[in-house]
């Protein structure tokens, strides 16, 4: 049986860690043991900043800082799936939004939302630490400015000849790339009917207004 010294009280808890204060961002964790009364501390040397993985169990966070990037335009379920998984896994999340050139740049179409106002949809994510606008694909060169030890993506790009290569480019400077599970079904191109490569508006009649609320 433990005990958990909480605010200088004793209490009796299934749970043998809880957070006790905090030096310089570190949190300090300690335990009683029931019967002797020794008090254990243990100082963490990163903050104490649980998940709970699927089976429910609370876990420290496996990196410190990590990093994303996307398009995100026309911000839909999806993104905000992978943002979250992604500061699910590390304590601080760097997001890039690719900046309206690069995505003509390789899509040969400009996003239907204008960099600046994407920016501002995911820099206001509870998941996101810090946002930025990036004008490149390649992660070695971010790296170099931001310095993360991880990169996630989604798991359809798992195997692709351009992330193997990715791979083997990040190890080089010791970061990682953690596949995150992609969220089938929706993407913005399936969001983005184009007609002379403008979105359409689309104007439902009564009928068809009707069988959607059913």
């Amino acid at each position: 049986v433990f005990h958990i010294l909480v605010c200088g009280i004793t209490v009796p808890t299934a749970v043998i860690l809880s957070t006790m204060g905090t030096d310089e961002g570190r949190c300090v964790i300690g335990f009683v043991k029931a019967e002797s009364g020794k008090v254990y501390r243990k100082l963490l040397k990163r903050r104490w900043n649980p998940y709970q993985d699927q089976q429910g169990a609370f876990r420290l966070k496996k990196y410190k800082i990590g990093y994303t990037q996307g398009v995100y335009d026309m911000f839909h379920i999806g993104h905000l799936h992978l943002i979250n998984r992604a500061k699910d896994r590390c304590d601080y999340l760097i997001v890039g939004v690719n900046s309206d050139q690069l995505v003509e740049t390789y899509k040969c179409r400009a996003p239907v939302i204008c960099q600046d106002e994407r920016e501002a949809i995911v820099s206001n994510l509870k998941a996101v630490d810090k946002c930025v606008i990036v004008s490149t694909l390649d992660k070695v060169e971010l790296w170099k400015l931001f310095h993360f030890e991880v990169v996630f993506i989604g798991d359809d790009w798992k195997g692709s000849p351009r992330w193997l290569q990715t791979e083997k480019d990040l190890a080089s400077c010791g970061v990682k790339v953690v596949y995150l599970p992609y969220t089938k079904g929706v993407s913005s191109t399936v969001l983005r009917p184009e007609n002379e490569n403008k979105v359409e508006d689309w104007t439902w009649s009564a009928h068809q207004f009707n069988r959607y609320r059913q």
